[in-house]
């Protein structure tokens, strides 16, 4: 969700046992009201015998945990166990840093972000029409246009210092040729981003034409807060599928 960003924003047309009690968390209903609005799709984790609410987050190479959720989490390290959904994880790579988003909404804590480290180990399904995410394979929900696949790259990776210890991230950025308005771009998936996220060059040629745009407000970057405008484009297509 704070991992996949750039200067400014572009808005298209278009359990088991837990140690906390689940009576705590959310109900479907507010789960489902909080994807619709944000796009950012939760699922119910147990972090060594804590239960809460992560974002997926195809963006975030880590499993990143709010202290404030599970206290019992290592500053980095791994947690013996997690469970998401009726999978059951060992051994998990986490970071727990007060830096871990909350989310808008405090009736849905927001209890870190699910990254790659458990998303890149299998085939993920993501969807937002029904707020299901589902790890391994599943069938394509009813209704829909047919399937298309797109090739994609990952990149990322290295070595960073958090907390004052060295991590090994992932590769986890997956980068797809996007075409907007009728140019080819690269851009970077990232299923915690609510938005279309562009860099200042672009987005200054997209509205070159004086159509209408907003300012003030701000986007949360991999370098930290920016300034942000937002604008609509006409078209943006990936994979042969196009939103007008």
């Amino acid at each position: 969700m704070n991992h996949l960003r750039a200067s400014v924003l572009l808005l298209i047309v278009a359990g088991g046992c837990s140690s906390s009690s689940s009576s705590t968390l959310p109900t479907d209903a507010q789960i489902r009201a909080f994807t619709r609005v944000t796009n950012v799709l939760l699922v119910q984790v147990d972090v060594a015998g804590t239960t809460g609410l992560l974002g997926v987050d195809t963006g975030d190479p880590y499993v990143l945990l709010n202290p404030m959720a599970f206290s019992s989490a290592p500053s980095v390290g791994t947690v013996r166990t997690l469970t998401v959904e009726s999978d059951n994880l060992r051994n998990v790579p986490v970071i727990t840093s007060s830096q871990s988003p909350t989310g808008p909404d405090p009736s849905v804590p927001l209890g870190g972000l699910l990254g790659c480290t458990v998303l890149c180990n299998s085939v993920v399904s993501f969807n937002y029409r029904d707020t299901v995410f589902t790890i391994g394979s599943s069938a394509a929900p009813s209704g829909l246009m047919p399937e298309l696949k797109t090739p994609f790259s990952l990149k990322g990776g290295g070595k960073v210092q958090v907390n004052g210890t060295s991590v090994t991230l992932p590769k986890s950025r997956i980068v797809v040729n996007v075409d907007i308005e009728g140019s080819k771009h690269t851009l970077l998936v990232d299923t915690g981003a609510t938005d279309v996220i562009l860099a200042q060059a672009l987005y200054s040629a997209i509205t070159k034409d004086g159509r209408t745009q907003l300012s003030g407000g701000t986007v949360d970057t991999t370098s930290g807060m920016s300034t942000a405008s937002f604008t609509r484009v006409k078209t943006i297509s990936l994979g042969g599928t196009t939103a007008n």
